[in-house]
């Protein structure tokens, strides 16, 4: 994807990680090119953080479904509604964190039969700056099992596959289900390990 209107004009960037790793953090950082403040959703006090104080934000991806009813991921959620709804501040949501976005603004999100692993083509709907320079129809890396079934009112369809909604942008957020910060080396870690789940 075309990372340029991220950083255009954002000197303070805030890398909300939902992961249980580092790999999220050393792959941003790689494709940004530049300083980010790493939040740990699972070790930080999620409800002291402004999101105002943030040019932008971007929420990882994680092993955790959104469904999870627990403290993190619903304090996650009301996070990414006052950065949103109350805030504007530009979010980018990575997977889960598309997901997040979804679900955190009225959207549907529910866990489906199968997992979605591996480069798989995707379609473009609508034109965002995010992905110019990509053909209609190019390949992503996708590793999930939740889908987003429904979006927020008034979102805009960016991106789909036959499996499932693939962007959308809805006020200041925009998400995707693909993963673009995923290197060959992190693309062949996650094949492996949810091959060996199977």
């Amino acid at each position: 994807i075309n990372w340029t209107p991220i950083l255009l004009n954002m000197t303070d960037l805030a890398l909300l990680k939902a992961s249980f790793d580092d790999a999220d953090v050393r792959n941003f950082r790689r494709e940004l090119f530049t300083d980010l403040d790493v939040i740990d959703l699972h070790n930080e006090d999620i409800s002291s953080i402004e999101p105002y104080q943030y040019d932008g934000i971007i929420l990882t991806g994680s092993k955790a479904s959104v469904l999870d009813d627990t403290d993190w991921v619903r304090e996650t959620s009301d996070l990414i509604q006052r950065s949103i709804k109350d805030h504007s501040v530009p979010t980018l949501g990575v997977c889960w964190g598309a997901q997040m976005i979804a679900h955190s603004l009225g959207g549907e999100v529910e866990n489906g039969d199968r997992r979605e692993l591996g480069f798989v083509p995707v379609s473009k709907e609508a034109d965002h700056e995010l992905f110019e320079g990509l053909d209609e129809r190019f390949i992503a890396f996708q590793s999930h099992e939740d889908y987003i079934t429904e979006l927020p009112t008034e979102s805009k369809v960016l991106a789909k596959n036959e499996n499932a909604i693939q962007s959308f942008a809805h006020q200041s957020a925009v998400a995707v289900q693909f993963h673009p910060e995923v290197d060959y080396h992190t693309a062949q870690y996650l094949v492996d390990e949810y091959r060996d789940d199977d």
